[in-house]
């Protein structure tokens, strides 16, 4: 065991670090459309013009968060970022993979690309500190076993084709859901106040119901258009947690350090140690293959 003194740099806030979206706000979305769908149901029998009201309220809100996280999501996950050549070499302990999330089977818009968690040895804590004016990601592990992990992000051409045929989707689904929402407006006809409410609101929630029904349609339509070319990028499909690995890429900043994206990977086998709930550097650090020079990266700087 070849613990050190020195003390790994650590994120002083509560989240774990990484590219992420709206958080609470997104969830809060969630819950209100939830909720006022199920309002909606329960006043149908009661009150027939205030359960449509919540109906619609409700499918507004599911639009609004669809278009929120298209946005926000977008913007992050299919822009390039300033960085510099750098590698690193570690133990993977943790992959999240893409379109691997609860909702992304649904939703495939909102799929990001495949984060491989690498915990380095205490030789690259320097270069993953430099510049992370937010500290770096850890295990967390207690003693001077704790240990800086870097995220490697792999570029998947589905996450941003499908994130393209969402936004795509989402305006033709609201044009096409316009026309029907107009033309069902016209068979509930305007007779009565109460009516043209009713008219009015069936078209919105139409209207909406299309938008996201052509999000849905269109961000898998965007994800099967680029299944084929999977083989022309770097791929994090076979790579799985004990395994040691050197990688190569493009090192941005966004107040830490990490990988977007991994240009190339060399595995070493697994890690030889029996101590893996969690990994520490502890071990890592005496594995052969990522020895000062061995690892074909350590010089590189």
């Amino acid at each position: 065991m070849a613990c050190i003194e020195r003390v790994p740099r650590c994120h002083a806030g509560d989240d774990e670090g990484g590219l992420s979206t709206y958080g609470a706000v997104s969830l809060a979305f969630v819950y209100a459309a939830l909720i006022g769908l199920g309002v909606g149901i329960a006043l149908v029998g009661i009150h027939f013009p205030a359960a449509v009201i919540s109906i619609a309220v409700a499918a507004l809100t599911a639009v609004i968060y669809i278009a929120i996280l298209l946005h926000d999501e977008g913007r992050v996950k299919c822009s390039p970022m300033d960085g510099s050549p750098s590698c690193a070499a570690g133990v993977i302990i943790n992959i999240e993979r893409s379109f691997s999330e609860r909702g992304d089977g649904i939703f495939p818009f909102l799929a990001w690309h495949n984060c491989v968690y690498l915990l380095v040895t205490s030789y690259y804590w320097d270069r993953l500190e430099e510049g992370a004016a937010n500290g770096v990601l850890c295990t967390g592990d207690v003693g001077n076993r704790n240990s800086e992990v870097i995220q490697c992000y792999y570029y998947d051409p589905r996450v941003c084709s499908a994130y393209s045929g969402g936004v795509i989707g989402l305006g033709a689904g609201a044009l096409v859901g316009l026309a029907a929402g107009i033309a069902v407006a016209a068979v509930i006809g305007c007779s009565t106040i109460i009516l043209c409410l009713l008219a009015i609101l069936a078209a919105i929630i139409v209207a909406i119901v299309c938008a996201v029904l052509g999000a849905v349609i269109g961000g898998h339509a965007g994800k099967a258009s680029k299944e084929d070319e999977l083989d022309e990028y770097e791929d994090a499909g076979t790579l799985n947690v004990g395994q040691l690995v050197t990688v190569w890429g493009n090192l941005a900043n966004v107040g830490w350090n990490i990988f977007w994206f991994v240009n190339e990977t060399a595995t070493h086998g697994d890690a030889s140690t029996e101590i893996n709930n969690p990994y520490s550097y502890c071990e890592i650090d005496e594995e052969l293959a990522l020895q000062v020079g061995a690892d074909g990266c350590s010089e590189m700087y």
